[in-house]
């Protein structure tokens, strides 16, 4: 079947040689330069600095897509476990090193805290089975139509905390102006706010300081080379500075795509990495979305963002700083 991806960020090259592995007959089209989409990667002179994703976890789920496309992930890429995984400077001064070792984490916070540092075991027990309950249900479950829904269990609807928000979770469980800073930033995680996400999101403490932060040899943009060279291997083409404008349809089904200057790429199947409110309110034809869905993608609000900034210099330094570094400007009330 002949393929067309938009973007050749992380998941349009993942879902590129997957395709491309069972018989597709893929092609990505990019508007940038290079590939890679929110995981950039930025050289001057002799400095180096990833402008994305700085700590990669849940490092399995690559490893599968290198299994699925018959590749060894290791042939590939080297993936190296970081301890501490992330290193905070709380406003007044204070220093946390957060390990994976949980023990190590509450003797730390029993200096602040008896509480907070007891308080601090059982929210990582109550990550964990938030885990649990959202691993098959949400996580790895596409939720396209109401049939994905079949292999839920009913009961966890009710148990994933999802009524109240991961702030109210959070200050309910912590005195400290500390662990409440800690444990909200996570939200930031998927852009989200931790006043309005839902206390379901507190997942991702467990994901990260349980199951382990790591690092890629030669930085985060490591796995967009090794993905666009297992791509190419697979036979993939791509078309960079190629904007799509528009996607094709016809009687129902996407058929290609339009790029920006004008030129045409017939496709039997069409697969958007692009953002979706793009997608839908700018590359689908008016006709195919119904005024409900366009009213309801135009309220959606978009999510937070950040300023990154990266300095390079001569000076040695006593040690080097973590991989992971935090600084919190102002203590919360």
């Amino acid at each position: 079947m002949k393929t067309g991806i938009i973007g050749a960020g992380l998941g349009g090259l993942a879902s590129a040689c997957l395709l491309a592995r069972r018989g597709h007959e893929v092609t990505v089209y990019e508007r940038n330069r290079r590939p890679g989409g929110k995981v950039g990667q930025v050289e001057t002179g002799s400095y180096r600095f990833d402008t994305g994703p700085s700590l990669l976890t849940i490092p399995w789920v690559v490893d599968r897509l290198f299994e699925e496309c018959g590749e060894r992930l290791q042939d590939h890429l080297e993936i190296v476990p970081v301890d501490p995984i992330c290193r905070y400077w709380f406003a007044d001064g204070t220093r946390f090193d957060c390990m994976r070792d949980h023990n190590r984490n509450r003797a730390v916070i029993r200096e602040w805290s008896e509480a907070d540092a007891e308080a601090y075991m059982e929210f990582m027990d109550y990550s964990r089975e938030l885990y649990r309950r959202t691993r098959d249900a949400y996580l790895f479950n596409p939720l396209y139509s109401l049939g994905d829904l079949g292999e839920m269990n009913p009961l966890d609807l009710l148990r994933i905390d999802a009524f109240r928000t991961m702030s109210q979770r959070i200050d309910r469980r912590f005195e400290t102006p500390y662990m409440r800073q800690f444990f909200k930033r996570f939200a930031t995680y998927n852009g989200s706010s931790p006043y309005q996400a839902p206390a379901t999101l507190n997942v991702i403490p467990h994901v990260e300081l349980t199951m382990g932060g790591f690092y890629l040899r030669g930085g985060m943009y490591a796995l967009v080379r090794a993905l666009y060279k297992l791509a190419d291997q697979l036979g993939v083409r791509f078309h960079f500075d190629w904007e799509v404008a528009r996607i094709e349809v016809k009687e129902g089904r996407a058929c290609g795509l339009r790029s920006a200057g004008g030129l045409e790429a017939k496709c039997e199947l069409v697969l958007a990495n692009s953002d979706s409110y793009e997608t839908y309110l700018e590359l689908l034809p008016e006709e195919q979305l119904s005024g409900l869905k366009r009213r309801s993608m135009k309220r959606l609000e978009p999510s937070c963002s950040g300023f990154r900034a990266a300095a390079g210099g001569r000076s040695q330094v006593g040690r080097p700083l973590p991989p992971h570094p935090f600084l919190f400007r102002r203590l919360p009330p």
